[in-house]
């Protein structure tokens, strides 16, 4: 929706030749830095890598339990006849 929003205000100010440009411009940027940073840099959490663990990746008591990435886990998945989902999450720099 900020990016709905800053697209909004850029396409008002900008396409149809109205006045404060300026101001429109920096309010436009100001969006878009705050959307970046509390989606990508506060509730995604996509810059800490995963801790390595051997066992089950639950995250919580109803969440999905997770598997590691085998490929003998996905043979044995996709013989039971489940569905398998295969994310790729970098974990080290």
């Amino acid at each position: 929706m900020v990016v709905a929003l800053a697209a909004w205000i850029f396409g008002e100010f900008f396409q149809r030749g109205r006045k404060h440009k300026t101001i429109a411009a920096i309010v436009t940027l100001i969006l878009l830095a705050g959307g970046y940073a509390f989606a990508l840099e506060k509730e995604l959490d996509w810059r800490t890598a995963m801790p390595e663990t051997t066992g089950s990746l639950k995250e919580s008591a109803d969440g999905i339990d997770w598997q590691r990435w085998s490929p003998e886990a996905v043979a044995a998945a996709r013989a039971a006849g489940r569905p398998v989902l295969v994310i790729s999450r970098r974990t080290g720099a």
